[in-house]
């Protein structure tokens, strides 16, 4: 069994989502044994709809704005 390593992102971090630049909050996250943390992001897409859903740690970064 794989042990979690923890959170890189912690609950309310500002994060950006590393291809589209969108920036939200982190909601939620889940660990798991076979796949890398996942976070619930809350953020305002392109079109300026407001959006909930996971994404994989490597798909989103800490926004440093």
């Amino acid at each position: 069994m794989s042990e979690n390593k923890g959170f890189k992102f912690k609950l309310s971090d500002k994060v950006r989502l590393k291809l589209s630049g969108e920036t939200g909050e982190v909601i939620g996250q889940a660990a798991y044994l076979t796949d890398a943390n996942g976070y619930f992001v809350r953020y305002k897409d392109a079109t300026g709809k407001q959006v909930e859903q996971w994404w994989g740690e490597s798909a989103i970064e800490l926004d440093a704005a």
